[in-house]
């Protein structure tokens, strides 16, 4: 079965117009800024996670 899809896509000539390419193409400045944007909203959020669970650990240790 794999050797007839193998035949199959070397016959067609569009099968490599579909296949994706490997460069990647430049984003839109918008979309890179959305980007930064959130890389630091999810590392301000990682830091607010830790320290909450820094200080429920040490409540949760003063307790018992």
């Amino acid at each position: 079965m794999l050797r007839r899809w193998v035949e199959k896509l070397r016959q067609e000539p569009a099968a490599a117009a579909r296949r994706p390419t490997t460069q990647a193409t430049p984003m839109p400045a918008d979309q890179a800024a959305e980007i930064a944007r959130l890389r630091e909203e999810n590392e301000r959020l990682r830091m607010e996670r830790d320290i909450l669970q820094k200080s429920i650990a040490i409540f949760a240790g003063t307790r018992t």
